[in-house]
C-alpha cells in the first residue's frame, strides 16, 4: 500500500509530489524546498552525459526519468 504524503510546494508555490522528497524530515524538507528550481524537459532530452562530472541533481516532480548507459 502507498502511503499519502501532504502535498507541500516550494518556494514560489509550486505543488510538490515527489515521494522521496515529501518523506523527509520536515527540517531538512523545508531547507531543501526554499532551493528548488522547477524545470521543464521534452521527451528524449539528455540530463547528464556519460563521463561528465554531476552538476545538478534532478528530482523528477510529475514524471519518470530513465538511466541507459
Amino acid at each position: 500500500m502507498v502511503k499519502k504524503h501532504p502535498v507541500s510546494t516550494d518556494g514560489n508555490g509550486n505543488a510538490l509530489h515527489n515521494r522521496l522528497l515529501l518523506g523527509l524530515p520536515a527540517k531538512e524538507r523545508d531547507l531543501l524546498f526554499s532551493k528548488l528550481v522547477f524545470l521543464n524537459f521534452r521527451l528524449h532530452d539528455v540530463l547528464q552525459e556519460a563521463g561528465n562530472p554531476i552538476q545538478y541533481c534532478y528530482f523528477p516532480n510529475t514524471a519518470m526519468a530513465s538511466v541507459s548507459m
